[in-house]
């Protein structure tokens, strides 16, 4: 039983080692790997400098894309700005000579209103003297009117 199990193991190291063999023979040598190991890392080092140039172009085609973005936005605002300019003037040629006719009698108009404030004062207190002369005339001597009126 041992020599059996002896055998079996030998049997499959052997079919392990027959594999390594295969594959040994695929298997590059030292030199060769050494060779490609090092134009490896030159590729991977002349990869570096591109892959950040890469990033840099990534970055500038966003800032392009922005840039573009708000060139559109200020072409908005600008049209927006001289639609509002053009309204402007026909307000102001359709309505300025009135609004600047409004504004000079702005003045005269609250000259009238004190006028008319100080007409409106001035009737109040004649009305209210006459009232007081009427009465001492019809109640001469009374104490409670006040003399003078």
């Amino acid at each position: 039983m041992a020599f059996e199990k002896f055998k079996r193991v030998n049997v499959e190291i052997q079919k392990q080692q027959d594999t390594i063999e295969v594959i040994r023979k695929d298997l590059l040598e030292e030199e060769q790997v050494i060779d490609l190991t090092e134009e490896l890392q030159q590729k991977e080092n002349n990869c570096k400098p591109l892959e950040e140039e890469l990033k840099d172009l990534e970055r500038n085609l966003q800032l392009k894309k922005t840039i573009e973005e708000q060139l559109k936005e200020i072409d908005n605002l600008s049209a927006e700005r001289e639609s509002a300019e053009l309204s402007l003037k026909e307000f102001v040629d359709a309505n300025g000579l009135k609004i600047q006719q409004h504004e000079k009698l702005r003045d005269y108009a609250e000259e009238l209103r004190n006028w008319s404030t100080y007409e409106r004062m001035c009737r109040s207190r004649y009305r209210l003297r006459r009232k007081k002369k009427q009465a001492r005339r019809k109640h001469p001597g009374d104490p409670k009117l006040p003399e003078g009126c």
